[in-house]
């Protein structure tokens, strides 16, 4: 499996800076990103919800769980896709019961 890296996902602290009031997880939770988690990233004003594989460090590799695109991605469901932990918008449980943090 080699993942497509995807370095254009929404930066969340940068963007933080501009916008405050933006609601996303903070640094101390996305360090307990850890595989089977499923998190919610975006690109391109389109939000997009992975299940983590690996993590190294601050690297991400999960698999795309969204089924419909509205904007031309560079990836599709199924595919492994390679990211950072500043991408992390949220983080939800395996059973998708519902938010985590």
């Amino acid at each position: 499996m080699t993942p497509i890296e995807v370095n254009d996902f929404l930066d969340i602290p940068s963007f933080k800076e501009e916008w405050p009031e933006f609601k996303a997880v903070d640094k101390c939770d996305r360090e307990k990103i850890s595989p089977d988690m499923e998190v919610l990233v975006r690109r391109s004003g389109e939000d997009i919800v992975i299940r983590i594989e690996s993590v190294n460090d601050q690297v991400l590799v999960g698999k795309v769980l969204t089924k419909k695109f509205y904007f031309e991605q560079p990836f599709q469901t199924g595919d492994f896709v390679q990211f950072f932990k500043k991408n992390v918008i949220n983080i939800y449980d395996i059973e998708r019961t519902g938010v985590l943090y």
